[in-house]
């Protein structure tokens, strides 16, 4: 086992630990997405009710695209 690298051994372990140790660092970056998407929101809030609305339409779609993207 002392040939493995870091990334074999982890999953050669605990399939719970290296499920958990995989995925925490896409939980964070969809949360950081959400919240630029949210962000996002409240600044187009401000141009009016029409580019709010597509703000809204596009952003599950860009959630879908960055989770294909990431290999979700």
């Amino acid at each position: 086992m002392e040939d493995d690298t870091k990334g074999v051994s982890l999953l050669k372990g605990d399939p719970k630990v290296a499920i958990i140790k995989l995925s925490v660092p896409m939980i964070i970056a969809m949360l950081l997405m959400s919240t630029y998407n949210l962000a996002n929101a409240v600044w187009v809030a401000g141009l009016g009710a029409d580019a709010l609305a597509a703000v809204g339409f596009i952003t599950p779609l860009f959630m879908v695209l960055i989770g294909l993207g990431s290999g979700l």
